[in-house]
């Protein structure tokens, strides 16, 4: 069954409402990915090159970060009513396969005239910040 997205109403968007979503990309995510991309960069692929370069093994794709930003925003903050405009995120560091993580969303502004919010964003490994960014939405008619 899939997740129904949250259904907000206008009076309800306030600044400083927040989210917290756990998720885990698996090895089966990136392979998807890796397909639909094309993307078969051996930092994401070969654990042997990754820990070569330093890291703990194959990174996650940073597109597969964004896509729980569209789930954020699309599913929970602001819900069925947003239609995203911008993002800008950055990425601090490295997210590994199976790693769990958490994104936590805000809502910095809401405008009745403009139909438009924005948010901030972080996410966490444990106490690792992997991104942190913002992203933009305008409002549909309700």
């Amino acid at each position: 069954m899939s997740e129904q997205p949250r259904v907000l109403v206008w009076s309800e968007l306030k600044e400083g409402m927040t989210v917290s979503l756990p998720f885990r990309i698996g090895q089966s995510e990136m392979d998807t990915f890796r397909k639909l991309s094309g993307d078969s960069s051996r930092i994401h692929i070969d654990a042997e090159f990754a820990r070569s370069r330093g890291f703990s093994g194959p990174v996650v794709y940073g597109a597969l970060t964004v896509a729980r930003l569209s789930h954020l925003v699309g599913m929970h903050l602001p819900g069925d009513l947003g239609l995203a405009t911008s993002w800008r995120i950055d990425f601090n560091q490295p997210l590994y396969i199976d790693e769990e993580a958490t994104f936590n969303g805000e809502l910095t502004h809401v405008s009745q005239s403009t139909h438009t919010v924005s948010l901030k964003f972080r996410v966490y490994a444990g106490e690792k910040l992997i991104a942190s960014g913002t992203a933009g939405s305008k409002l549909l008619d309700e």
